[in-house]
């Protein structure tokens, strides 16, 4: 069956990151739904608890619905400068400069032990995902990088943080439980929470595949929310919710924005391993009426447009 749609503290339990918030009475919404840290994990009730009491308390101030989008996976991925450097000591772009500093390097240390304790002293859960200085550990958590590296893991990834041009980092501190009690909230919507692959480098398959993985293992495998819900969440929602009128929905006037996708087999193959895999059941993806997919292979056609206006009713 083919469907077409019009496209479009550390250890807490939820972390918000507010992308755009009008207090006008008219829009909230937050990005980037997460939870994550030890204190979170199994704790599935709580999300949606906690959501569906900021809606109540933001129906009672303003009056209307918070939105959150999420991506489906429990690792997420950012540098390794955010995650194991403090702002205090990243600002003015001293980064590597600190870094450099024993004394400095040491501070920076307690801060993130300190942190980081309720998980333990392990740092398995921290795996370098790019690395231009030391590109053997990419793939590594960091307990196996400070093996090879002869240092301790924080002083590794400070290492890599310091002579690396660019690194990043992926963060298994999530839980399978809360993706999808969040996932089954009807004001979430689906996001790849990614910037633009440059050169083919994707450290993160949430980029190519957080889509077809919520249509095919979430939708279709596991049954956790209609495929017609799903398609909204995912088109006319966000449309909405963002203000651009001519996106989200199959109407006369409206952008010829479309996803032809096969419902019985579209799923997601990039894993961590290879994050850069292209879906099964693809069929094609149309731009301002032209093709620019055809059966997940892009094929060269630009027809987009910077979306700048943000309007709503």
């Amino acid at each position: 069956m083919s469907t077409l749609f019009s496209s479009f503290p550390h250890t807490c339990l939820l972390r918000f990151f507010a992308e755009r918030v009008i207090l006008d009475g008219k829009l909230i919404f937050s990005s980037r739904r997460s939870c994550y840290g030890s204190a979170a994990e199994g704790k599935k009730d709580r999300p949606g608890a906690f959501a569906d009491g900021q809606v109540r308390a933001y129906r009672r101030i303003r009056g209307d619905h918070p939105d959150r989008d999420f991506y489906p996976y429990t690792a997420s991925c950012t540098g390794l400068d955010a995650r194991f450097v403090p702002r205090e000591f990243q600002a003015g772009g001293r980064t590597k400069q600190n870094l450099a500093s024993p004394g400095i390097r040491e501070r920076i240390k307690e801060i993130d032990r300190e942190r980081d304790r309720s998980r333990g002293s392990s740092l398995t859960w921290a795996v370098v995902s790019k690395s231009t200085a030391y590109p053997q550990y990419i793939g590594l958590d960091l307990e196996e990088a400070a093996r090879l590296h002869g240092k301790d893991p924080y002083d590794t990834v400070f290492d890599i943080i310091r002579d690396s041009a660019e690194s990043e980092g992926r963060y298994f501190t999530m839980c399978e439980e809360d993706v999808e009690t969040v996932l089954r909230h009807p004001r979430a919507m689906v996001c790849t929470d990614s910037g633009v692959a440059v050169k083919g480098q994707i450290s993160h398959p949430r980029l190519v595949a957080s889509f077809p993985r919520v249509l095919g293992h979430y939708v279709r495998e596991r049954g956790l929310v209609p495929l017609p819900e799903m398609i909204r969440r995912i088109t006319a929602l966000p449309a909405h919710v963002y203000g651009f009128p001519t996106k989200g929905v199959i109407r006369e006037g409206y952008d010829a924005d479309l996803c032809i996708f096969d419902a019985d087999r579209i799923i997601d193959k990039a894993d961590y391993g290879a994050p850069a895999l292209r879906a099964e059941g693809l069929r094609y993806v149309i731009v301002g009426g032209k093709t620019a997919v055809e059966d997940s292979v892009f094929n060269g056609t630009r027809n987009g447009a910077v979306l700048s206006s943000f309007e709503r009713s």
